[in-house]
């Protein structure tokens, strides 16, 4: 007489298929969170794009462009020119414009600031919006 086992498939499916599911489960918890790890959660989003380096061409002279009907050219309004990097860290008659690595000492940030007795630049027109400034701000203190 021979002992005969007899195995239960439906329920080995089961069994199967639901550590399958677990082991699954943990394998994408563990995708995941190493995936989550290196992306920023939105606030975090927002800090690292403004601690990125601030590059005159492509985030500081787009502010200026409003400011070149005055201020390019050999006609520049108190000699100063804003269509280059070069010619905004010269100055004009008023002085240099920014010092760098202080924006709160910059004539520039006064200026946009309407900070003392000279006029709030772009005269006649609203304040630029406090983004573009925070920018220009960011630019001098790097």
């Amino acid at each position: 007489m021979g002992v005969t086992c007899h195995l239960d498939t439906t329920r080995f499916r089961k069994v199967i298929l639901g550590l399958g599911g677990v082991l699954l489960m943990a394998a994408w918890l563990a995708v995941n969170s190493v995936v989550g790890a290196e992306k920023p959660s939105p606030g975090q989003a927002s800090a690292s794009a403004s601690s990125r380096a601030i590059d005159f061409r492509r985030d500081v002279a787009p502010i200026f462009a409003s400011c070149l009907s005055c201020h390019s050219g050999e006609k520049a309004q108190g000699g100063l020119r804003l269509d280059s990097e070069a010619a905004v860290l010269q100055g004009g008659v008023s002085g240099k414009l920014v010092v760098s690595g202080h924006s709160n000492d910059s004539l520039l940030m006064k200026r946009l600031l309407g900070l003392g007795d000279a006029p709030r630049m772009p005269p006649g027109s609203d304040p630029l919006p406090r983004a573009q400034i925070d920018k220009s701000r960011a630019w001098i203190d790097q």
